[in-house]
């Protein structure tokens, strides 16, 4: 079984990102990544990168500032990121801490011409902090709002929707993984059909393991992670009809309280990646790197970085390309805070 067996070796990317998602596109060749452009904060915002999805051609990153939050979208062209548009985000804001290592601060994906924002602080009907998702198409060169996503019907408990976003094509996912740390999340399973999303399906995690669930997601194929950081725990679910059938259940072997492991989540092919920013090595701060091999999924590998404070906090996966966010690092060549791993 050569995949088995495969490793990951870094490269480093010195970049000021917090978290990173992937999707679409095609697994280059190349052997090695070489640096091509910083691409900066338009605004007078203090986290310009704190959520960050590339599909193709077109990246977005999240900034936060005195005048609220807003998504810009860059896209390739003449051999350089070009701002295309910047959309506000309302509800995009850190809220009250889940666990000691998680927030809900709300995610973006992107999947070709469609972007998913995930909003946890919005309040709705009267209720503060219940979440929703906001999903805009783009058309030519504008993107526009094409629907807003509530929180299904739920224990009013159960809030943050919005907190994880996950899409791929026609299926999205998102995690509410509630309000408090006594309350149960949910994952919730949408499809698209022509321009309108509908729920198809919903995720609930058993009860020992319900505390921050779906604090982190990951969508590739048939196959779902979801991050329990609250339980220390991740989950590795496979698509069976209209069905998701738990496949795996992921935790660490240490019983330090303090390490956060399924804070970051993501998966390709038989691979899966869940991080633990936070706690003592060998299990805190660094990625479990996840093989599936006859119906059975089993630990390959760890990556942990010399000197990191939460290596981990943001994963994405791209064919054989993975790319580890490492926040508070301080690079001692640019001697800003933040780089990226690429391995």
């Amino acid at each position: 079984m050569p995949n088995a067996t495969r490793r990951f070796h870094a490269d480093r990317l010195r970049l000021p990102f917090l978290l990173l998602s992937l999707a679409g596109g095609t697994a280059h060749t190349a052997t090695n990544y070489a640096f091509e452009q910083h691409v900066h904060a338009i605004g007078q915002g203090s986290r310009f990168g704190d959520a960050l999805a590339l599909s193709g051609g077109t990246l977005v990153a999240v900034d936060s500032d005195a005048n609220g939050n807003d998504a810009y979208l860059f896209v390739r062209g003449s051999g350089t990121w070009l701002l295309q548009q910047a959309i506000d985000l309302p509800g995009w804001t850190p809220q009250p801490t889940i666990t000691a290592n998680a927030h809900a601060r709300g995610r973006v994906a992107l999947s070709g011409d469609t972007l998913a924002v995930g909003s946890p602080g919005d309040n709705i009907g009267g209720l503060a902090d219940v979440g929703s998702v906001r999903i805009y198409q783009r058309s030519g060169a504008i993107w526009s709002l094409q629907q807003r996503i509530d929180r299904p019907a739920a224990p009013s408990v159960t809030g943050n929707f919005g907190a994880s976003v996950a899409i791929e094509g026609d299926r999205l996912v998102v995690g509410a993984p509630g309000r408090t740390a006594y309350g149960r999340g949910a994952v919730y399973h949408y499809v698209r059909t022509g321009s309108s999303w509908s729920l198809a399906s919903s995720i609930s995690p058993p009860a020992e393991l319900g505390r921050s669930f779906g604090q982190a997601v990951a969508l590739a194929g048939d196959r779902l992670v979801v991050g329990i950081p609250d339980v220390r725990r991740a989950m590795a679910y496979r698509r069976v009809g209209a069905d998701w059938q738990n496949e795996a259940i992921f935790s660490p072997t240490s019983t330090d309280p303090t390490i956060a492991f399924g804070g970051a989540v993501a998966v390709t092919g038989d691979y899966a990646f869940v991080s633990a920013p936070t706690g003592q090595a060998p299990d805190g701060r660094a990625v479990h790197v996840y093989y599936r091999s006859g119906g059975n999924w089993g630990l390959t590998q760890r990556l942990g970085p010399v000197g990191a404070n939460r290596f981990g906090a943001g994963l994405a996966v791209l064919g054989t390309r993975l790319a580890v966010a490492d926040p508070d690092q301080l690079d001692p060549v640019t001697q800003r805070r933040g780089r990226v791993h690429v391995y």
